[in-house]
């Protein structure tokens, strides 16, 4: 069996593995690693199993060393921005969802997760430009947040 066969057998058994046997999930990652030391997708997807499981941080690591042999990888600066948010760290996430938009302009959950970060941090200005924008694009949770709010956000 090829390198990458394993790689994907061992990382699917971590995905199927995370609701019912966190520790065991872990192994699987541990082994797909193993036999794709340089596989953007691996590190991703065990961040993706770590921030399900609530452990930001090592999640944050694990996206990390993605984005460190992916520089383009959108969506793991994304979760990392997630990542970052959920345990209060605004800076880092407005940092990594900025990222995010540099990447890829017309990405409106980097758009709705920056404006919900400026508005933790009472950036209301620079929040409500980014559900406009969000929203512009067809996010419906931004929508929502702009009409409950009473704010035209139509084109």
């Amino acid at each position: 069996m090829s390198k990458s066969a394993n790689t994907h057998i061992w990382t699917e058994g971590g995905i199927k593995l995370v609701v019912s046997n966190k520790s065991e999930a872990m192994v699987f990652f541990r082994q797909a690693i193993k036999f794709a030391p340089k596989n953007t997708n691996e590190f991703f997807d065990r961040g993706v199993a770590l921030q399900t499981l609530k452990n930001h941080e090592w999640a944050i690591r694990e996206y990390g060393q993605a984005i460190e042999l992916d520089p383009q990888n959108g969506q793991a600066y994304l979760n990392r921005g997630i990542a970052y948010q959920t345990l209060g760290d605004l800076e880092k996430a407005i940092q990594d969802y900025s990222r995010v938009l540099e990447l890829k302009p017309d990405h409106p959950q980097a758009y709705l997760n920056r404006g919900k970060a400026f508005k933790q941090g009472q950036q209301f200005k620079q929040a409500l430009a980014d559900f406009k924008a969000a929203a512009r694009l067809g996010d419906p949770d931004a929508q929502n947040i702009l009409e409950a709010m009473g704010i035209a956000w139509k084109a």
